[in-house]
């Protein structure tokens, strides 16, 4: 069996300075995995033996490639691909991850050693590694030796796209390969054999198409077999000779016309596109959700307070009513506000308690229980709220807005980013709420705005968007209301109030990554600023204090 596991990396966002985006990767892996499993160009991969992973964290690269070395037989020939920033280390190579940080290099990015480690252990006997980055040569992978014995296609074979000191070039373009996947993709669907009579394309084959397509400005591809044979990577349908010299020049590269017809369907561009900019794809969960979820602990914390405190005014205001008349004394109107104020109570000790328990101790699983029994009960008070007192208040309406806040955000947990979807949901809700709730006064510019932006934000969720494109949508969402505050005097409090949440969670969350290094929108933020007061300083010759 043909496995393949395409790993692509192209945007580090704990590192935007030494590890700038890179346009290549994401295309390479789109076109890497459609060249090895397009078997009418005598791909040998089926579709779901292919794992193309985008913008991945160390530990999910580490775990997946533990699982894809071991999870196999002995018979089965593995294909690793990485495409992104390398960075040579004293001992191996390391590939950058999504959560890389250059002064934590060995402990934030995968190293060849541990790459190393899942291939000498892994049943199977033949392996293929191709990594399109910078300092690849650098990769150490030789396998443990293999008897003399004439075991055609068995070890590891290695191609990369630069030397060990060398730097891979990069798409000139978004949309575009990279020119070492771009020569790989073209050898797999165009190159031939290099004997008439053979039916199959091994890895040499594929190395020196490479090597010719390759503009001679470049650096050169480097290869290593460690093994006996050489291991077939793809096949060559039956077609007639005058085929073969059609598609191949007299020096053995690909005819001009022949090279880049097949990109992507463009039925896929969109998606591509989305891709390309950081978003995981339509109504999946993230892989490594961008923020909002690891440490939201603070976010729901903030929700809870203000919930015991919108509680506690909105009763204040009933009582007034009451005593003035407007309103008549009832018993289950007084145990709804006793309610919340008490969810809010137990909500606020689950937060704490989540701060304190190891991710996935008996206690956070229980504290996870607790919420979402919480946030259940929250949104059958917040429906009796709505059916039965309506609204009375501007402190009751913000009152149920942090109930549907917390409900949202504790019931899709397990998707990535829910309480920025549920500050969305908020400040879209608040276009509904009459002026005197909290609410605008009429349709107007504002109006318009503030559901569109927040229908975009929760579009946003939806389609997996990176935290700059949180951040951003959020705060864009207050400007209707700053205007309202200006023009006509009031402020529409429900929508500001949800946008703020949404702005918080994308500025302060951390995510769910399993790994504790990777840090917040404004962590990222000052760490960058950091770097370039430390830069300027360096450069006028002044010593930071300490």
């Amino acid at each position: 069996m043909y496995r393949a596991l395409l790993i692509c990396n192209s945007v580090y966002p704990s590192e935007p300075v030494q590890l700038p985006k890179l346009l290549g990767p994401v295309r390479d892996g789109l076109t890497m995995w459609s060249a090895l499993t397009d078997t009418e160009k005598g791909g040998l991969f089926e579709p779901e033996n292919v794992e193309v992973l985008f913008e991945c964290d160390k530990d999910e690269i580490l775990k997946t490639a533990n699982r894809f070395f071991q999870d196999c037989d002995s018979d089965d020939v593995l294909l690793f691909y990485y495409s992104g920033h390398g960075k040579p280390g004293r001992s191996n190579l390391h590939l950058c991850a999504r959560d890389t940080t250059i002064n934590l290099l060995p402990s934030s990015s995968v190293s060849g050693n541990e790459l190393k480690g899942y291939m000498e252990t892994s049943p199977a006997q033949s392996v293929i590694v191709i990594l399109d980055c910078c300092h690849a040569g650098a990769f150490k992978g030789e396998p443990p030796q293999i008897s003399p014995a004439p075991l055609a296609g068995k070890g590891r074979f290695v191609m990369t796209a630069s030397g060990p000191a060398q730097k891979a070039a990069d798409a000139t373009e978004a949309g575009h390969p990279s020119p070492f996947t771009r020569a790989l993709v073209e050898a797999l669907r165009h190159a031939e054999p290099r004997s008439a009579q053979e039916t199959t394309l091994v890895v040499d084959d594929v190395y020196n198409y490479a090597v010719r397509a390759l503009p001679k400005e470049l650096p050169q591809p480097q290869r290593r077999v460690n093994g006996a044979g050489d291991a077939v990577i793809a096949k060559r349908p039956d077609r007639a000779p005058q085929d073969r010299e059609s598609a191949v020049g007299p020096s053995g590269s690909a005819a001009p016309e022949a090279i880049w017809q097949e990109p992507v369907a463009a039925a896929n561009l969109p998606a591509t596109w989305l891709e390309g900019q950081g978003f995981a794809g339509a109504a999946r969960r993230r892989a490594d959700p961008s923020l909002g979820d690891r440490l939201s602990w603070r976010v729901l914390l903030l929700s809870n307070l203000l919930s015991g405190l919108f509680s506690c005014l909105a009763w204040l205001a009933w009582k007034h009513d009451v005593k003035l008349g407007y309103e008549s004394y009832s018993r289950e109107t007084e145990l709804f506000f006793l309610g919340c104020g008490s969810l809010a109570t137990l909500s606020t000790l689950c937060c704490f308690l989540d701060s304190l328990a190891a991710r996935d101790s008996g206690t956070a699983r229980g504290v996870r229980i607790l919420r979402l029994g919480t946030a259940l009960l929250f949104g059958v008070l917040w429906l009796y709220s709505v059916v039965s007192l309506g609204l009375n208040s501007s402190e009751q309406a913000l009152l149920q807005s942090s109930m549907v806040f917390f409900c949202i955000a504790a019931v899709m947990e397990e998707r990535h980013d829910s309480r920025f979807l549920a500050g969305a949901a908020v400040a879209f809700a608040g276009v509904l709420v009459p002026a005197e709730n909290g609410g605008y006064d009429g349709v107007d510019m504002s109006v318009v705005i503030q559901a569109l932006v927040s229908a975009g934000m929760v579009a946003m969720w939806y389609f997996g968007a990176p935290e700059r494109y949180f951040a951003g949508a959020a705060a864009v969402n207050l400007a209707p209301g700053a205007a309202t505050l200006l023009i006509h005097g009031f402020l529409p409090g429900v929508s500001m109030y949800g946008t703020s949440l949404a702005l918080l969670s994308a500025a302060l969350g951390d995510g769910t990554r399993p790994a504790e290094g990777s840090s917040s929108l404004v962590h990222r933020a000052w760490r960058v600023a950091q770097e370039a007061i430390g830069r300027q300083t360096r450069t006028l010759g002044l010593r930071p204090r300490r």
